[in-house]
């Protein structure tokens, strides 16, 4: 059986070899490369160790049970810490968010509550101010309306007045040409002494031997409630008996 070892190296089997210091190989074409290391195999060969008791010191080794219970409660803890440290960030992500949401919420109603009564404040600024011109104007157009009637109103009285004015002087000179003629035939009359018979108001003159004139008076006129014009007129009679008044 043939072995290479080194120099306090250990190597039990067939072509078994130990070439590091304090090393062991136990097995057939085992190699122990490694100091103060056992080796069940090599670059090729694979080799378990069955039937091993727990370790129970720091030194032992661990066989496959132990490893799942470790791996076992070791999966627990870092169960429980991730759950524990979800929770808690979860805790401070929610308290941020309800915090944050709250800072947003009240950013935006306060945001909100300004411009809305900016908007108000400017809705009433420019309604009012519409509703100022408006008046104004409204005014204006009435004044003016009232001013155009007023004067339309004082042109047309002017005009009727006018008109009522030519109507009397153009009868009243129609009159004074008639009360003209009258004088003159009164005047014939008297200077020949002739007696004329003439009507006044339905009633025939005088007839008996004297002489009869007549005369005819006009005073001054006003207006009327329907601005025409009147005129006073008055018409007397003198009787003449004799040659005396």
């Amino acid at each position: 059986m043939e072995q290479f070892r080194s120099q306090n190296g250990t190597a039990i089997g067939i072509f078994a070899s130990a070439t590091a210091n304090q090393s062991v190989a136990l097995g057939y074409q085992l190699q122990a490369t490694k100091e103060y290391t056992v080796s069940l195999g090599n670059d090729f060969i694979k080799r378990q160790i069955t039937n091993m008791a727990a370790g129970t010191e720091d030194t032992d080794g661990v066989n496959v049970l132990q490893l799942k219970g470790a791996n076992a409660e070791i999966l627990i803890e870092a169960n429980n810490y991730t759950d524990n440290k979800t929770a808690e960030i979860v805790t401070t992500v929610n308290n941020y968010t309800d915090q944050k949401a709250a800072e947003t919420l009240n950013s935006a109603n306060n945001y909100t509550d300004q411009k809305a009564d900016e908007t108000l404040t400017s809705a009433n600024n420019y309604t009012n101010q519409k509703t100022s011109e408006t008046l104004t104007s409204a005014n204006d157009y009435t004044k003016s309306q009232v001013a155009q009637k007023a004067t339309a109103r004082q042109e047309g009285d002017r005009k009727t007045l006018q008109k009522a004015n030519d109507y009397t002087d153009s009868k009243l000179s129609g009159l004074g040409n008639k009360v003209t003629n009258l004088d003159k035939r009164i005047d014939r009359n008297r200077k020949t002494g002739r007696y004329r018979h003439f009507r006044r108001n339905g009633h025939d003159g005088d007839s008996n031997g004297g002489r009869k004139t007549a005369e005819l008076r006009y005073g001054d006129g006003g207006l009327s409630r329907s601005g025409r014009c009147r005129c006073r007129f008055q018409i007397t009679h003198q009787r003449i008996v004799g040659g005396k008044n």
